[in-house]
């Protein structure tokens, strides 16, 4: 219980109920749960790929056996900080959690250079607009990059015209 407590700790941070009775709740969670890790966050499971992405069945198996809402403590102002980036960022959306969790899990954990991971993304959530995946990548990017204030604004600016059109055509896609 131990390792799950502090991933249920930043959940409660994020306002995310440790609910398993859906699909996309169950999602959510490993999904944030493997983006923390890989921000260096204290989350102890080993993620592999999966359908949907990177997923832990060590931690399935944790959230379905423990009683998930009798847990204590806090998170560091530190960590408050990055878990207030990380929900502005992801918007807690579970498209672009699975988006930005695959495309990160490929260049971290699986060795892709920036340009094999968009390809490897597109072909295995090849389900998803070119949109909505040009969108997890960007957000992707602006959570783990920590560029500095002109570095950001010419990314913005290099992106600009993919955003404005992913922007435009995803509610036509969600």
């Amino acid at each position: 219980m131990k390792k799950l407590e502090k991933l249920l700790i930043y959940l409660k941070e994020l306002n995310i109920k440790p609910e398993l009775k859906s699909f996309e709740n169950r999602l959510i969670i490993q999904k944030t749960a493997c983006l923390l890790k890989m921000l260096g966050f204290d989350i102890k499971y080993k993620f592999s790929m999966y359908v949907r992405g990177p997923y832990s069945p060590d931690l399935t198996k944790e959230l379905y056996k423990n009683d998930l809402n009798n847990f204590q403590g806090e998170v560091s102002k530190k960590e408050k900080e990055k878990l207030k980036k990380f929900k502005e960022i992801t918007e807690m959306n579970p498209k672009y959690l699975e988006l930005m969790t695959t495309y990160a899990f490929l260049e971290k954990e699986e060795g892709y250079n920036e340009i094999e991971a968009k390809i490897k993304l597109k072909q295995i959530k090849s389900f998803y607009s070119d949109h909505l995946i040009a969108i997890g990548i960007s957000k992707t990017k602006e959570l783990f990059y920590n560029p500095t204030e002109e570095e950001l604004k010419e990314m913005k600016e290099d992106f600009k015209d993919i955003r404005e059109t992913a922007l435009e055509n995803v509610g036509r896609f969600l």
